[in-house]
């Protein structure tokens, strides 16, 4: 890991992300974490290019760039009132990216990722960036800024150049980029912007298996004319207040020369509210698991337990709204099966199922044929395993569950 001060960030020249920085009493960062689970070193040598040494593919990495507005205020273009509330939110994408490495590290992941988050507020104030400055990003592209509060494509703009630096296979951001795509697809689904067909169907693919819909919105010509300025190459808005999830991917995809794939997480990316007894208000981790499934694809089948069975242990005292609760829950996590197992301490023990504490699940016999059944304990502990749920609230272990549906609650 390592994290870049203004001084580092000043020489390398990226004047988008310090144009958003500029209003707050605290110094912007850029941080970076790297994790090398293939061969980083392995070299091909390429014909191409005259026969010099280039990075072997298998050890190209790919590259997560996340917006880490810390808090977003709008800047001077201020937002109203109503809007202020829960800016601190304007992380996740930040947040996510570096989760994703950390889980990808903790797992044993054989490939190579780069988390890259660029990191500050957006405030107003007497050194604040302004509507009708022209902003120079790292690549030397220069951008009009129309409104302070379309700043977070600004930073991302510069995180996606440094990640050039990788010479990556791929790159993919995530960002709670744009209210518009709250707006077109309501909170419960993630909006997928690329024009590579590969990597956009692995990835919805990935979120089907998790139980996170990446939803395919489009881009195109209308979208990228719209940014057209008089002054600087691109405009950081859109001419129209139209398609303006798909506008603020048409900005970024100006900067990239390599596979590339926009995710903006603004609409699940945080619960607002739910009607749903197990989904509290706050943050969801959105996308996280649906990249962790994209990296592991077939390769790492036992740590997916979508589709399969669930064996849940419940309190004795359980009511029949609570049954149904954690039912529905599980159905709704994707699961094939809900079972429920009275305590103490998981009946189907005292039967003699075993289970395999390594991985949290236990292998049994359901209906014929040996099937992976995942174990989640609802206020006991598995005692022959090793394994506890903290606390023994329902509604917490609920939460938990759906949160981590593939890896549950256990391990």
């Amino acid at each position: 890991v390592k994290i870049l001060s203004l001084p580092e960030i000043q020489k390398l020249g990226m004047g988008c992300f310090l144009g958003v920085a500029s209003g707050s009493q605290h110094e912007p960062k850029f941080i970076i974490a790297e994790y090398w689970g293939a061969e980083k070193n392995k070299k091909a040598r390429s014909k191409d290019n005259g026969g010099v040494y280039e990075p072997y593919d298998g050890g190209k990495p790919t590259v997560l760039v996340g917006k880490g507005i810390t808090y977003d205020s709008g800047g001077l273009t201020l937002k109203p009132m109503d809007f202020l509330t829960n800016m601190k939110y304007d992380m996740l994408g930040a947040a996510s990216v570096i989760g994703i490495v950390k889980i990808a590290s903790a797992l044993g992941l054989k490939k190579n990722i780069v988390a890259l988050a660029p990191t500050c507020e957006n405030m107003p104030g007497g050194s604040a960036y302004r509507p009708d400055d022209v902003l120079r990003a790292m690549n030397g592209k220069t951008v009009e800024v129309k409104n302070t509060d379309a700043e977070g494509r600004l930073i991302l703009a510069d995180g996606l150049c440094y990640a050039k630096k990788y010479k990556p296979r791929e790159v993919i951001d995530l960002a709670t980029l744009t209210g518009a795509c709250l707006v077109a697809i309501g909170m419960d689904r993630v909006g997928l912007f690329s024009e590579d067909e590969k990597m956009r169907k692995k990835l919805i693919s990935a979120g089907d298996e998790v139980g996170e819909e990446l939803w395919h919105l489009p881009m195109g010509e209308e979208f990228n004319d719209g940014l057209k300025s008089d002054v600087a190459d691109i405009a950081n808005i859109g001419a129209s207040r139209y398609g303006g999830a798909s506008v603020g991917a048409a900005f970024l995809q100006y900067f990239v020369d390599f596979p590339w794939a926009h995710i903006d997480i603004a609409a699940a990316g945080f619960i607002r509210e739910s009607s749903k007894p197990w989904l509290h208000p706050g943050t969801s981790a959105t996308g996280i698991q649906a990249m962790i499934k994209y990296f592991i694809g077939k390769s790492f089948g036992r740590f997916n337990f979508m589709k399969k069975e669930i064996l849940i242990s419940v309190p004795v005292a359980i009511t029949s709204t609570e049954r149904r609760a954690v039912i529905e829950a599980g159905m709704n996590a994707g699961v094939k099966a809900v079972y429920l197992v009275k305590e103490p301490v998981l009946a189907a023990i005292g039967a003699g199922i075993p289970i395999n504490s390594s991985y949290g699940h236990m292998i049994v016999d359901i209906g014929g044929g040996t099937t992976e059944v995942a174990v989640v304990s609802l206020g006991g502990v598995v005692t022959s395993a090793g394994l506890r749920v903290a606390g023994n609230k329902l509604d917490q272990a609920i939460i938990e569950y759906v949160k981590r549906k593939h890896n549950l609650a256990i391990g």
